[in-house]
């Protein structure tokens, strides 16, 4: 457990300095979103959060996001330090499909008992659906290896200080 939290401090310091310093004009645009409406399954929740797109390295955008879901119980709040790419396009159309992976630490408040902390891997896959010039709607799994939610299905809408087709 020792071992993954330092690997995942690691990957998160080397992630933002990476994402911000090799930063161009063009790739340096910011998309900030909010997640209204979701769910996750073990535990079984509601989840709402915020969602953050930013910095290019090569084909890679750091993208931080905070969950919080209520329900089962409990409390859960993760923080997800994920670097995603876009894939590709399906045919004839504006939307485009994009994976990552990131760390993802969790905070786990029981409405009975002790808090506890828990650290895992999160595996993402979404699609990202434009609207106007600057902002887009995505959905987005995520799948979780660890102490963490084992899945969570994410809708958010993204707001961007950029042109969606250069993202």
């Amino acid at each position: 457990m020792k071992r993954f939290l330092v690997i995942s401090v690691v990957w998160a310091v080397c992630s933002v300095a990476i994402g911000t310093s090799n930063c161009t004009a063009e790739s340096s645009k910011v998309s900030l979103g909010l997640r209204p409406l979701g769910f996750s399954v073990n535990p079984d929740q509601y989840t709402l959060g915020l969602q953050f797109v930013f910095g290019k390295v090569t084909v890679m955008r750091f993208a931080p996001s905070v969950d919080i879901g209520f329900g089962d119980s409990q409390t859960v709040t993760t923080f997800n330090l994920d670097l995603r790419t876009d894939l590709f396009s399906p045919p004839k159309a504006n939307a485009k499909f994009y994976g990552g992976l990131g760390p993802t630490i969790s905070l786990n408040r029981p409405d009975v008992g002790v808090s506890d902390t828990e650290i895992g891997l999160s595996l993402v896959a979404g699609l990202k659906m434009p609207f106007g010039s600057r902002n887009y709607y995505n959905l987005e799994t995520r799948f979780g290896f660890g102490d963490i939610p084992d899945f969570k299905l994410l809708m958010g809408v993204m707001f961007g200080f950029g042109d969606v087709a250069k993202r």
